[in-house]
């Protein structure tokens, strides 16, 4: 797709904003634009029903990291009598704001709401955390394909049950931070929290050098279905 020289566009458009609007233009010829507004969170767990019933499984058991763990989270959401043991291990944030881990098609379909469509946002936006946060900069906040992507078909889920659903977080998560593992705990309220304290890196379970009281948990709910008594914290 052809683009219209640089000197015809808006200022703020210009840089990264050139490179966001050409991913969205692309993905859209190739895709469709009637197809795009349904890659979504709320499909995708509704494939994962269905895989479920063409098993012949009455419910559906679940490990998800990062971002699967909001994946699961709208699956108890959405079909609550057919999920059964569900492990959630380095938790996004259910509220899904800043799900910057996701492709971008999926990325801009749950949250083209609340995505600014005005790239002079982005530019003040970017302005302002690069001075508050001068090592970790804009990343957050500069624009992204999802500023010219085409509107969703549906909002984002909000998830809000009582899932017995097991959440694991390390203290010092760098992609999914603490406080996404205890936004999705509270959202799951009938949930355990299974926090390592000092616990560094990006998921937990399953993985060399897991805290073992953690894959004994885990193992033990996955196991017999019982979730702890109350939350736990390990140490790293």
């Amino acid at each position: 797709m052809g683009h219209a020289g640089e000197q015809e566009q808006p200022r703020e458009v210009r840089g990264g904003g050139l490179a966001a609007r050409d991913i969205a233009a692309k993905c859209t010829i190739r895709n469709g634009s009637r197809l795009l507004p349904y890659i979504n969170t709320r499909n995708t767990a509704r494939d994962m029903g269905v895989i479920r019933g063409i098993l012949g499984e009455r419910k559906l058991s679940y490990i998800g990291w990062s971002y699967g763990t909001y994946l699961g989270a709208v699956y108890t959401q959405l079909f609550p009598r057919h999920s059964d043991r569900t492990v959630l291990d380095s938790a996004v944030d259910p509220a899904n704001d800043n799900a910057v881990g996701l492709n971008w098609a999926i990325t801009c379909a749950d949250n083209t709401v609340s995505w600014p469509r005005d790239p002079a946002r982005y530019r003040r936006d970017a302005h302002r955390e690069k001075a508050r946060h001068p090592i970790y900069g804009d990343f957050a906040a500069n624009i992204t394909p999802c500023a010219f992507w085409p509107r969703g078909a549906e909002p984002a889920t909000r998830v809000d049950n009582t899932a017995a659903a097991l959440v694991i977080q390390n203290q010092w998560d760098p992609q999914t931070p603490l406080s996404s593992g205890r936004a999705l705990h509270r959202a799951l309220h009938g949930s355990r929290l299974v926090y390592i304290h000092g616990g560094r890196g990006h998921t937990v379970y399953a993985l060399p050098g897991a805290p073992a009281r953690v894959t004994r948990t885990v193992d033990a709910y996955l196991t017999d279905g019982h979730l702890p008594k109350t939350d736990l914290t390990c140490n790293s």
